[in-house]
């Protein structure tokens, strides 16, 4: 997503935050040849840094992909106990840094986050519904492989 993202010429400033390593992420996204300068945070002791703020400043689009996948035998509630805190720290992040921000979030179980960071929002006085959303076009897409992968399976069996 974030070559995508580095991609686009309507882009001048893409910042990358994790809980791992994305410095060297953004170091490589640098390379590619367009106006877009790329920094890199990680950590979550940055989330009160002021590296943090220099990062979500001026942001006009977040797009909050954190949060673990879900791992077999791992419940949703258990995803969501794990995804609904680093969903609530971002969205606190973006109410104080960018509250004008539209925030995408992609964190599952997604139908759970939004209503997280929307109440989040609600209480810093910064919340507007048609700035907040959530991106389910990773299920489609699954949803659509599996499909073709079984008619696939008809096919060569019949």
């Amino acid at each position: 997503m974030s070559l995508l993202i580095k991609q686009s010429p309507l882009v001048s400033h893409l910042s990358l935050y994790d809980i791992a390593h994305t410095p060297g992420v953004a170091a490589d996204l640098s390379h590619i040849n367009t106006g877009a300068v790329v920094t890199g945070h990680m950590g979550p002791e940055q989330l009160e840094l002021l590296i943090f703020q220099a990062c979500l400043t001026k942001c006009d689009v977040v797009v909050i992909p954190a949060g673990v996948p879900r791992k077999p035998g791992m419940t949703r509630d258990d995803l969501f106990n794990t995804n609904a805190s680093i969903v609530r720290d971002l969205a606190t992040a973006c109410a104080k840094y960018c509250p004008k921000a539209m925030i995408c979030i992609i964190s599952n179980p997604v139908n759970s986050t939004v209503p997280i960071a929307s109440e989040i929002l609600k209480k810093h006085n910064v919340y507007d519904p048609k700035r907040i959303f959530g991106v389910t076009t990773l299920d489609v897409v699954r949803a659509n492989a599996f499909i073709a992968e079984a008619k696939v399976k008809q096919l060569v069996y019949f």
